[in-house]
């Protein structure tokens, strides 16, 4: 890593382009071999050296996604760029929202930092070196949660990052510590209408409404995931999630090419200004994320309001 200031007392960071990849990388998946064989291949060709999959299990009867789920198995038993490769099977089916925590809770009992891809997300070579530094960087900064890989600000900003309340799960890193804070259940909703973090962190009214109905909904088990606790625990207690403006993540999960993700495509990045625009807590970044002012219909915002002074969210 290599850092200057400029006349403006940022730093600029140059990414190195490692022969090898070092840093410890999860892979968390299923049954989508066709994926996991796209993004096997970008990782031997960045010649990722330590490996750990966590693959969550199936024992039902549906014939095509036991047939799948063997095909990734299989895949992962055939790894041979490298001889540093965990492999974590799950023998039961634990869904969607509770096999990727747990993989990455197993991942961070055998490592202290590292970084989290699922198989339908495909990292630039820039990605590993952009979170190999500033796992680093950040290393005792408790308040810093995440560092993320993808981006949706323009190409204006050019190439800087930011720190967001917002986590981005689409390839990111932490570090042991930081991963202990995971919640599994979502709790004290009622608590975030009065949050000054809350607040701060989603100025826009009806976004916080959008946020709290969110919450609501998924601590009574309409949605089957595993993020939003993290969402909740970051805008609620302030913690950062360092974000880039250029993507360096493609996401191939999504069947619709008109899906928003599919048509960010990752780039490859020489260098990049750090954390540029502390002095006004990167509002402007902070708006053009989209999170804050959410294009809500009328008719939507109206039920939000219904449900929040019926007390329902």
């Amino acid at each position: 890593m290599h850092e200057v200031n400029n006349k403006k007392n940022v730093k600029k960071i140059t990414l190195i382009n490692q022969s090898k990849i070092i840093t410890p990388v999860l892979i968390l998946c299923f049954d989508r071999p066709d994926n996991l064989k796209i993004l096997f291949k970008y990782l031997k060709k960045y010649q990722v050296q330590n490996i750990y999959i966590s693959q969550d299990g199936y024992s039902g009867l549906d014939l095509n996604i036991r047939k799948r789920h063997n095909e990734v198995k299989n895949l992962i038993r055939k790894i041979d760029w490298t001889k540093s490769v965990k492999k974590n099977f799950f023998k039961k089916n634990l869904g969607k929202q509770i096999a990727p925590p747990k993989g990455v809770d197993w991942f961070f009992k055998k490592v202290k930092r590292g970084i989290i891809i699922e198989d339908d997300t495909i990292p630039s070579r820039s990605f590993f070196s952009f979170c190999d530094i500033l796992l680093k960087k950040h290393l005792k900064n408790r308040n810093i949660f995440q560092i993320c890989g993808s981006a949706t600000l323009p190409r204006k900003f050019g190439n800087i990052t930011y720190i967001s309340s917002l986590p981005f799960m689409h390839g990111w890193a932490t570090w042991r510590n930081r991963w202990a804070r995971y919640k599994y259940k979502m709790k004290n909703i009622e608590e975030l209408r009065n949050n000054e973090n809350f607040i701060k962190n989603v100025p826009n009214f009806y976004a916080r409404l959008f946020w709290l109905s969110l919450f609501k909904e998924f601590k009574d088990g309409k949605h089957k995931t595993w993020d939003y606790t993290i969402v909740k625990d970051c805008i609620s207690n302030n913690l950062g999630c360092i974000k880039p403006s250029f993507n360096m993540i493609s996401n191939i999960g999504y069947k619709d090419s008109r899906h928003p993700l599919n048509k960010r495509k990752k780039l490859e990045v020489k260098k990049f200004n750090h954390l540029v625009n502390k002095h006004n807590n990167y509002k402007e970044e902070k708006i053009y994320e989209g999170w804050i002012l959410y294009n809500l219909s009328f008719r939507y915002r109206f039920s939000l309001l219904i449900k929040y002074f019926l007390k329902l969210i």
